[in-house]
């Protein structure tokens, strides 16, 4: 990952800027790269934003675009570039509030929504057919229960297929906001060990993830501190 914060005179005037590459903690981010499972749609959005914990940042947000509901590629976007206009009462048309907590017309917590262009298309393989056209039941029943394999769109993929070429539909660069993750660790032998001992103190899943980031300067999901509790045979 590349990184640069380019300062200026004011601290309004700090632009942050992010480049994720395809490295060890998730290969995920560079066209080509082909999901290891066949997955649900929903299975897929809980995939990338796992991806997307590893390599430091927050959950990515799915998009389907298709007037006909047709599941054909998925837009994951950053969840810092939903578009946020002016929540004030004034602006909605409504009596000044009376209460200074409800009051929003300083609207300084805006900053968390910026216009970072990160974007990653994925398209589901076409091995498997679908219907040419669906009603909005059968879109959510195939999003739940329907698996296929995916795969992050490319230019190669794009002429096998007689595609329109699209070169620039993926943009890997997070800009205009700080990072507030931290990075998600693989789960060794020694971090293993660790959880087992805790688990048989029955601590807790949050104070084992404290345990873990303090002693090893690593950080686990409650996913996967969670699961070595199945493999201890321990109920949460």
């Amino acid at each position: 990952m590349c990184t640069h914060i380019v300062m200026a005179e004011t601290a309004d005037d700090v632009h942050f800027k992010y480049t994720l590459r395809a490295d060890e903690r998730s290969r995920m981010f560079k066209p080509g790269y082909r999901f290891p499972n066949a997955m649900t749609y929903k299975e897929l959005c809980a995939f990338v934003s796992q991806e997307s914990h590893k390599a430091g940042f927050d959950p990515l947000r799915p998009r389907v675009v298709s007037k006909l509901r047709i599941l054909d590629y998925v837009k994951f976007y950053c969840v810092h570039a939903r578009e946020h206009p002016d929540q004030s009462r004034q602006a909605k048309g409504l009596e000044p509030a009376t209460s200074k907590r409800a009051d929003r017309s300083d609207e300084a917590t805006r900053c968390l929504f910026t216009s970072c262009d990160f974007e990653m298309r994925v398209r589901r393989s076409d091995q498997e057919d679908v219907a040419a056209q669906m009603s909005h039941d059968e879109l959510i029943q195939l999003k739940e229960n329907r698996k296929f394999q995916w795969y992050v769109d490319s230019p190669e993929d794009s002429k096998k297929e007689g595609r329109n070429i699209q070169k620039d539909c993926h943009c890997f660069t997070h800009t205009g906001h700080v990072r507030r993750t931290f990075p998600l660790a693989d789960v060794t032998s020694e971090i293993r060990d660790r959880i087992r001992q805790l688990a048989t103190n029955n601590v807790s899943v949050a104070s084992i993830q404290s345990s873990i980031l303090d002693e090893f300067k690593k950080m686990l999901s409650d996913h996967q501190v969670r699961f070595m509790f199945q493999v201890f045979c321990f109920k949460f």
